[in-house]
């Protein structure tokens, strides 16, 4: 059996279904990133202490 080599593995990742799954994966957790991080800066601007924000996080 003959290994696949690096342009073997790169065009398995290049397929048209990976590339489906890794922009489906990239938006579906961009909104939990933006989310968190403008709570996290809300709580900031309004003096929260240090440990509620980890508690929310």
């Amino acid at each position: 059996m003959i290994k696949p080599g690096w342009i073997d593995t790169l065009k398995a990742v290049a397929s048209g279904r990976m590339l489906v799954a890794l922009m489906m994966g990239f938006s579906s957790g961009l909104p939990l990133l933006l989310t968190g991080s403008t709570l996290q800066a809300w709580l900031k601007d309004s003096g929260a202490d240090l440990a509620l924000i980890g508690a929310a996080a």
